[in-house]
């Protein structure tokens, strides 16, 4: 059955939205080779520095170290594992640090009134427009940033054996510690609710959404940091708020579903923002 001029606001149609996405990357292709280039670029750039002053270190260690000797083999290690670590730090905040500004793209083809009037006029649903800026920033942008994060492993690997190293304290890490899955859980969560809170603000405010939105959540800390400043000085227990006297990981528990919360209510409100925005709206007449 043809559904080509049969949509609404929350229609879905998987031929439509696969002709919706080939027609966006014929249209929009050099923006998105662009951020994918620059993604690559941020992380290749990070290794290459790391390992210039990883191998000047290492060999610098070497010319005055026996290299059969076991404490002089630790050192060396030693060394690996620092400069493997700070591109795994490093890395992470970087990633963390793209997945807003990808989430602060994702409507910014709302940003102008020529641009919505583009966006709203194709004869695709409301539900398929949203989808595919939801593909392309949140889950294009985590491929993005992926593929980068691990060109720059192979880089330090290759150039310095960090890549390894850095992967044998992953697995440390997992196998040692009982709450490694939380961890891992809740870092994950963290990024996707920096995407999806961006995005919210993407929504709202497409033009500069990156800078009002960052305005706004500092607005927003300064407020909650005044309320526990005034909390701890009115002699609040916080310890009595935060004890649980449930059974183990708890905390964890709760904290991850917060956090799932969070992303799925940002999302629901970009949704409920995009579905209603027109082509002129009050503060984007341009």
């Amino acid at each position: 059955m043809d559904n080509t001029y049969k949509y609404g606001d929350k229609s879905f149609s998987l031929e439509r939205f696969e002709m919706l996405a080939k027609s966006d990357f014929i249209i929009n292709k050099g923006t998105y080779l662009k951020l994918l280039l620059t993604a690559l670029g941020v992380f290749v750039a990070l290794s290459v520095l790391i390992s210039i002053n990883a191998i000047s270190d290492i060999n610098e260690l070497k010319k005055f170290t026996d290299l059969t000797d076991v404490n002089s083999l630790g050192m060396i290690k030693a060394r690996q594992i620092s400069y493997s670590s700070m591109y795994f730090g490093i890395g992470l905040w970087m990633m963390s640090i793209g997945l807003t500004v990808s989430g602060s793209l994702t409507f910014s083809s709302l940003s102008s009134k020529k641009q919505r009037i583009t966006a709203f006029m194709e004869p695709v649903s409301l539900c398929e427009k949203f989808s595919l800026r939801m593909l392309v920033y949140l889950f294009g942008g985590i491929v993005a940033l992926a593929i980068g994060f691990f060109i720059g492993y192979a880089v330090i690997q290759v150039s310095f054996g960090g890549g390894k190293v850095m992967m044998e304290g992953i697995h440390d890490f997992l196998s040692n510690v009982d709450e490694s899955g939380y961890i891992v859980a809740i870092f994950i969560l963290l990024g996707l609710f920096g995407n999806s809170l961006y995005a919210l603000g993407s929504s709202l405010w497409p033009r500069l959404s990156w800078l009002k939105t960052t305005i706004v959540i500092m607005a927003v800390q300064w407020i909650v940091a005044i309320f526990l400043m005034m909390g701890i000085f009115s002699n609040f227990n916080f310890e009595d708020f935060f004890n649980f006297d449930s059974g183990e990981y708890v905390f964890l528990w709760i904290v991850i579903c917060i956090l799932s919360i969070l992303n799925i209510g940002c999302w629901l409100l970009a949704w409920l923002q995009f579905r209603n925005t027109q082509i002129i709206q009050r503060f984007m007449k341009k």
